[in-house]
């Protein structure tokens, strides 16, 4: 299990910001106005005001508490952070929403959210929203191919170190990413009120060998608080499994027979069509008996604290491909400029399993003390077992 800092995520639903307190009031505009092309006012005591508010706002709120604003700024400076603070605000899902305009205005509503947050009291009825996401990539090592045997391969024999979320996302360059992102919701007590998946929490595939789509299995997930209620564990699962072999049996076939007609594809009548549709199965059966490949998964868990803690990990898998367990790098202090990286964490080796994955990743799951499971969460049986029997065909691999 893997602990790392996370990420705080905060919003007042329906809150009115107070009027700033007296000791906090500027006379005049402060920062820059006209997309950062004017300076405002900035008279010396207003600017020393801002300064004092921006340097006590945590970093998470959008404040320069880590990287402190220094007592004479230029006016580019003033309105980098005061633009920064105000997205950061509105990102976070604070209400009501702030103009992300780089400057404070005598009684508007950015000073008072300055204000209040300056003072170190949590907003009156906000609830934290604790997020964090985990990620498994899934690909073939290229150090595998063959092509009579496994034709298609992916672009790694190691994967980075670090990757984007736009590249786990991205739907190409590996068979399959799972992909689980959760929140939990706290109110002032850190009582948890609401937890959930995200709506990216998925997965994500291409195309398999000759650009067919492979069949994507139903998302298993789970959620369970705990006994304390300090905790919620998510948990997913994902997989597919690719029908390239079995496709192109089944063209292959209907190639054949149409040539043997001497008709053209998709004509000759439905006595024709009766034919082309046995010879598609026909071939699709040959395919699956030598080719046909189970299905390939991983399943997720991650576990959300109410203190702000978080553990992830990957519990289980199938017999192949490799796969890379990814965990978000960021703490708190660099929230607002590394929230996309992903940091490498663990690596599994699916290259010795593949004539085990072969034999022994259909049906029931089952997992191997070794850690890698056998069978699918599917159930998914090997189409290959025919009264008992495997039969032993190993047609090769048509040309495109």
């Amino acid at each position: 299990m893997l602990a790392r800092t996370i990420r705080l995520e905060y919003y007042a639903a329906n809150e009115e910001e107070e009027t700033a307190m007296s000791s906090n009031t500027i006379r005049a505009s402060v920062g820059m106005s006209n997309n950062g092309t004017t300076n405002c006012y900035n008279q010396p005591a207003d600017v020393a005001t801002i300064v004092k508010l921006l340097n006590q706002v945590s970093a998470t709120d959008g404040g320069a508490s880590v990287d402190q604003l220094p007592s004479a700024p230029t006016g580019q400076q003033l309105y980098r952070a005061i633009r920064r603070f105000q997205q950061v605000q509105n990102d976070l899902g604070r209400t009501p929403r702030l103009s992300v305009d780089g400057h404070v205005d005598p009684g508007a509503p950015t000073l008072a959210r300055l204000v209040r947050l300056a003072g170190g009291a949590p907003l009156p009825g906000t609830k934290t929203r604790i997020l964090h996401s985990i990620a498994t990539m899934s690909w073939i090592d290229q150090r595998l191919y063959d092509p009579e045997d496994l034709p298609e391969v992916d672009k790694y024999n190691k994967t980075p170190d670090y990757v984007v979320r736009q590249t786990l996302l991205a739907n190409t360059g590996y068979r399959f990413v799972n992909f689980l992102e959760a929140y939990i919701e706290v109110d002032d007590q850190q009582k948890i009120v609401d937890h959930d998946f995200t709506p990216d929490s998925k997965m994500y595939y291409g195309p398999s060998f000759r650009g067919f789509m492979p069949t994507a299995f139903p998302v298993k997930t789970d959620s369970t608080v705990s006994d304390d209620g300090n905790s919620v564990t998510f948990s997913q699962t994902v997989g597919c499994k690719t029908h390239s072999p079995e496709t192109i049996g089944q063209k292959q076939a209907v190639k054949t027979v149409d040539g043997i007609l001497g008709i053209t594809p998709g004509w000759g009548g439905p006595i024709g069509g009766q034919i082309e549709q046995q010879a598609a199965e026909l071939g699709e059966k040959v395919a699956q008996n030598f080719r046909v490949f189970p299905p390939i998964w991983t399943t997720l868990e991650l576990t959300i604290s109410s203190d702000g803690g978080f553990t992830g990990e990957l519990v289980a898998h199938s017999l192949f491909p490799s796969n890379s367990f990814y965990q978000q790098k960021y703490s708190v202090e660099l929230l607002t400029y590394n929230t996309t990286n992903y940091e490498l964490m663990q690596s599994f080796d699916g290259r010795p399993n593949i004539d085990e994955w072969r034999k022994k990743g259909w049906g029931a799951m089952h997992v191997y003390p070794s850690g890698p499971s056998g069978g699918n969460p599917w159930g998914v049986p090997d189409p290959r077992f025919i009264a008992g029997h495997d039969i032993p065909i190993r047609p090769s691999i048509p040309p495109p």
